[in-house]
Formats: structure tokens, sequence, C-alpha cells
């Protein structure tokens, strides 16, 4: 299903940049101890727009890039996401220590509306195939998923929502942990922790 502009898959990367810039924007004017619910709600948001994003993103670079060049393509987008977590890992805890978290928020979505330019921006792909309905692109692949595997179903969902989930737990209190245990400032875990989580790992020969 495509929106009526920027094509099949700019349209939608382009929508959800701007939801998440909106999503970020308002979480600003909130906080989890004045309005929990709230907070939750556009962090869902957040989280949603996020990744239809990465999967229209990633459609999107398929069909504009040729076989040959869809190694490089891969390679530069890991970059950029080094890059754009240590931004909003890294950098985003050491603003929040200076600013605090309202203007932080405030820069991530003028950072997340910035993208929207490069969307405007990039090329459309040349084999870009025709848009299909709503029910061929979402209910009928979801009916031959049920079809095809039956009692393995379930196993295969509890399998895709709960493989890595001890990490994930792990990763998303590690920085909880060392600013109330430890006690380190947010400029300390922004700038040693969170750096290096995603600095290249080099190993000796």
């Amino acid at each position: 299903m495509s929106l009526p502009f920027l094509g099949r898959r700019r349209g939608w990367v382009l929508l959800m940049q701007l939801l998440c810039g909106l999503a970020l924007f308002s979480m600003s004017f909130y906080t989890p101890q004045g309005a929990a619910r709230t907070m939750a709600f556009l962090g869902v948001l957040l989280a949603f727009a996020s990744a239809t994003q990465d999967i229209a993103y990633d459609a999107h670079r398929t069909d504009l890039l040729r076989p040959e060049e869809r190694g490089w393509g891969i390679g530069l987008m890991q970059g950029g996401y080094r890059i754009a977590m240590l931004v909003s890992g890294a950098l985003a805890l050491i603003l929040a220590d200076h600013v605090g978290w309202g203007w932080t928020y405030r820069v991530m979505g003028v950072l997340m509306l910035a993208a929207m330019l490069v969307t405007v921006l990039s090329p459309d792909a040349p084999d870009e195939r025709p848009a299909r309905s709503f029910m061929a692109a979402v209910i009928e692949p979801f009916g031959d998923f049920f079809q095809r595997y039956g009692k393995l179903t379930l196993a295969w969902l509890a399998l895709m929502v709960l493989y890595k989930l001890c990490d994930a737990f792990a990763l998303s209190l590690s920085t909880t942990f060392l600013l109330r245990v430890p006690k380190f400032s947010l400029t300390q875990v922004g700038t040693i922790s969170k750096t290096s989580d995603w600095l290249p790992v080099c190993s000796a020969p």
C-alpha cells in the first residue's frame, strides 16, 4: 500500500520520520513522574514509527541499489546506524546532564525531522514494484504463515518475541544500574559506557 506522495517506499519513510520527530518533541513536555501514561504512549508510538521506518527504508534500499551495490549499501547503513546510536545514546546523556531531558528530546526531534530532507532528496527506485492492496501486503502473508506452520505457529511467534529478550533487558537496565549503584553522572555514562558500546571492536591479529 502506497501513500499519495514520494512513491511506495519513501512516502512511508517520510511519514514515520515525521511521527518520530513529533513524538520526541511531545515527550519533551512531560516527565515519567507527572505523566507516566502519556510518556508510555509516546514511547510506544516512537517505537512503532521507528520500526516501520526501518522496514520501509530497507525495502527502498533494496529496490534502489543494484545487486552488486547492496554490499556497500549495507556497510554504509551500518556505519550510519552506529553514528545514530552514538548520537541518541552518548550525546543524549551528555546533553541531558547539562541542559535537561526536555531540551535533549527537542534536539533529538530536530535531528529526526532533519532526516526528512534526505528522504525527500533520495531518488526513486528505478524498478519499484507497483503497490499492492492492504489485503495482499499484510493479511494474506499472515494467513499463509499460519497455514504453513500450523501447530508450530505459536512456537515460532514465541521464538521471535523471546529471542534475545534477556540481552535486551540487560542492556536497557545497564544505564539505570550505572546511575543508581556506582552513581556515575550522565556525562560519565554517556562518555564511557555508551561510547564504548558502539565503537567498532578491533582484535589483535
